[in-house]
């Protein structure tokens, strides 16, 4: 556990040397076995292969008339002595190439055992031999005294002359292979390969190996040094700004890098880091507005409360009703606030119902304008149908007094305010349009794009000039309409109006006539 903790404590840096140095010391040490260790085995291994070979291809042309002239180039291109006799064991074809082959000192004799190890072997075989680990065969063995050839001695149970004198490291191999020609004779292909020492060659090579590896280990420190301080640069200075990122610092820089995944990776997290910005920005400006909000009605509370406390008369209904409206002020925006919280979180339950939409924004208008009266304003209401929807009831009538209350703010006292409900058709499905004109002084392209945020103060006032306090999206009423036209499916827009003015238009879907009805016979039957 403790090393797995001190492996996780190492940098990128040190990970890419050590897993770089690691990478190249495996190498080093393949390299060494390869070169040194089964070099020789690799070796005789080739030669075999190849002795195997240029028997193969004498034998596929053991019937050719040419046979001759193809084992000469054979031997020579091969660096291999042949020999081919017959039954009788004298050459049919012979193509001496060295002078310590060991086949050409072969007698009758010699062949004649040759032959018979070959045939109990299967008719191939093969053997390796020292080249001076051979010995002599005399007549006298088998009843004479001349010398009748030599045969390496291998260790067998046969009984044979002196070894000759003087040892060397150079091995002959020796294949061997009985073929029988279309003619029906039994004819022994003999090879003799030359495996030179390689104990010289191996010493070469491990000196050389040494300095290699030397060389090799010093490259690849500087080479991962290099390669670490390249790669690990910028991921380190990625991860020290994302620090800063942690810390609040919405203003550092992502740069980007020379890898095309750093890059994306600055990317994503400079547009994190600009995204926080303006979250942070929202959450300073949405405390401050909230604050502003908060302290104004609880300000008048409290000085209208000291006030009917310490100043004899003051104590009147006037001042009572004051206290009360911003008490009443104070709650609604506290609940617009948890209303539109639930909103946004997808916790607000609607409590979904038909009701005649019309007859809900008369009741609302008639209110309104018993309020406006004094003001001289103008609310109508255009209409052609009573039209039913199926809808939360009591967040529809928010969003409908929300608008008209907008509009109120904005519209000169000798305005017209003209709320409308019209049946349209979207995607083959019938729904009504609820729209809220006004005839002030219209949005601003840059004021639409931000005028249902919350809290948003706009940059037109009253027309005429009254006053700049009234801001068309000031506090949460036209965040929290779209809100709750969104959770109904809709959308709310705004889009500006000649001659001057703007217009807020929302769809909700429309309940028909006979689905009402049907739906009441129903509920009557049951």
């Amino acid at each position: 556990m403790k090393g797995v903790k001190k492996a996780a404590k190492l940098g990128i840096r040190w990970k890419l040397i050590t897993y770089f140095a690691l990478f190249v010391a495996v190498i080093l040490v393949l390299l060494w076995l390869f070169q040194t260790v089964f070099l020789d085995s690799f070796y005789k291994a080739i030669k075999t292969r190849n002795a195997q070979a240029c028997g193969d291809s004498i034998v596929s042309k053991i019937n050719s008339p040419n046979l001759g002239d193809y084992i000469n180039e054979l031997a020579r291109q091969n660096d291999v002595c042949v020999r081919v006799v017959n039954g009788e064991m004298r050459d049919l074809y012979s193509a001496d190439i060295s002078p310590d082959c060991l086949i050409h000192h072969y007698g009758t004799f010699q062949l004649f055992l040759i032959y018979n190890y070959t045939k109990e072997n299967g008719g191939m075989r093969f053997e390796t031999v020292p080249q001076t680990q051979y010995q002599s065969f005399y007549s006298s063995d088998f009843g004479g005294g001349q010398e009748i050839g030599l045969y390496p001695f291998s260790g067998g149970d046969l009984q044979m002359g002196q070894l000759t004198t003087g040892e060397s490291a150079m091995e002959s191999l020796i294949y061997s292979r009985i073929v029988k020609t279309e003619a029906g004779q039994e004819v022994l292909v003999l090879l003799n390969s030359t495996i030179t020492p390689i104990n010289p060659t191996v010493q070469t090579i491990q000196v050389q190996l040494a300095l290699i590896t030397i060389v090799a280990l010093l490259l690849s420190l500087v080479l991962a040094v290099v390669l670490s301080q390249k790669i690990s640069k910028p991921i380190i200075k990625t991860n020290n700004a994302a620090k800063e990122l942690a810390q609040g610092n919405y203003e550092v820089s992502f740069e980007g890098g020379d890898y095309r995944e750093i890059r994306e990776l600055n990317s994503t997290l400079s547009y994190a880091a600009s995204e926080l910005s303006k979250v942070e920005a929202l959450r300073k400006e949405l405390i401050a507005n909230i604050s502003h909000d908060l302290r104004t009605p609880l300000t008048m509370i409290g000085g209208y409360s000291e006030m009917m406390r310490d100043i004899p008369g003051e104590n009147t209904p006037e001042n009572a009703q004051i206290i009360l409206d911003e008490t009443t002020r104070l709650t609604n925006l506290v609940n617009d606030m948890l209303n539109l919280s639930r909103l946004q979180s997808g916790t607000q339950t609607l409590t979904l119902t038909e009701f005649s939409l019309t007859q809900e924004i008369r009741e609302i208008l008639a209110r309104y304008n018993s309020l406006t009266k004094r003001d001289g304003y103008h609310i109508v209401f255009d209409y052609k149908e009573d039209v039913t929807v199926e809808a939360d009831q009591v967040r529809m009538s928010q969003v409908i007094y929300n608008l008209v209350n907008n509009a109120v703010s904005y519209t000169p006292a000798d305005g017209r305010i003209v709320v409308s409900a019209r049946r349209v058709v979207e995607h083959d499905r019938p729904r009504v349009r609820i729209a809220v004109a006004d005839e002030g002084p219209g949005i601003s392209e840059e004021d639409r794009k931000h005028i249902f945020d919350m809290f948003y103060n706009g940059s037109t006032g009253r027309r005429g000039g009254k006053s700049g306090d009234f801001k068309r999206g000031m506090g949460l009423g036209l965040s929290l309409c779209r809100s709750i036209v969104e959770v109904h499916g809709g959308t709310l827009d705004v889009r500006n109006v000649n001659p001057h003015g703007s217009e807020f238009s929302f769809t909700l879907a429309a309940v028909e006539a006979g689905d009402v009805v049907a739906r009441s016979t129903e509920e009557a039957r049951g």
